[in-house]
């Protein structure tokens, strides 16, 4: 298995990859602090989670899962003798790991601008917003590589964060949020920065969540990851033997 993500990882080494991580990751801060200097912090971190986030997964999910073997056909991978399904892991794995290092670099940009630019929010807080993120979104990329395995294509992986935005608009619609795991980020950070999805402050519009209503959630969504994973295995390992 060690050697299977060696090998996604060095495929990666040929694409923009890393140019894109720290180019959107750059950006959010940067559009930010021109538009809105007064609430960089907030504005910054509204907008990862609720677009920024889920479009750098989109598009590195769709290199990772799409374009690195479409341009053989899927070939080298069904030739192989490794089993399909820890391609398929291999790849969530090290999409995870990216997503990961641009959480750690988006976070350290936000503390460093709180240095210097003074700012409601700690350390505490912007960390764990960050850190939520990640955790709360992780499942999209499984989610991505299924789609992907039948339509190979950036559209695709379009389509998904377009879904995600119609239901972050739409969470008050959901009474029992904590299942469904595209809003799990959003309802979490109306409590740990006290922001509403639309950028708004909360002011008591929605109650805050509590300390096991949040980890449930988080739960619930590391366990969507793994269902993902073990389904997309199975079923690039059975579109492999066709």
């Amino acid at each position: 298995m060690l050697n299977t993500l060696r090998l996604e990882a060095i495929k990666l080494k040929r694409t923009s990859t890393s140019k894109l991580v720290i180019g959107i990751t750059f950006f959010t801060v940067i559009v930010s602090g021109i538009l809105a200097s007064g609430f960089l912090v907030q504005n910054s971190m509204n907008w990862w989670y609720t677009l920024l986030y889920p479009l750098l997964t989109a598009l590195v999910c769709s290199t990772i899962f799409g374009s690195l073997d479409k341009k053989h056909g899927f070939q080298p991978l069904f030739l192989s003798r490794i089993h399909m399904g820890k391609f398929f892991i291999a790849k969530s794995t090290v999409a995870g790991c990216i997503m990961f290092i641009s959480s750690v670099l988006y976070c350290s940009l936000l503390l460093i601008v709180t240095l210097v630019l003074p700012t409601e929010f700690d350390w505490i807080q912007i960390s764990s917003a960050i850190f939520v993120t990640w955790l709360g979104y992780l499942f999209l990329i499984p989610l991505c590589g299924l789609l992907m395995l039948y339509l190979p294509s950036l559209l695709v992986t379009i389509c998904i964060v377009i879904g995600t935005e119609m239901m972050q608009m739409l969470y008050a619609q959901f009474p029992i949020w904590q299942l469904n795991p595209f809003i799990t980020p959003a309802v979490i950070m109306t409590t740990i920065v006290n922001t509403l999805p639309n950028g708004l402050p909360n002011n008591g519009i929605m109650d805050s969540i509590s300390i096991l209503a949040i980890f449930s959630s988080l739960f619930i969504s590391i366990c969507y990851w793994f269902v993902s994973l073990w389904l997309g295995s199975k079923l690039l390992q059975r579109k492999s033997e066709r």
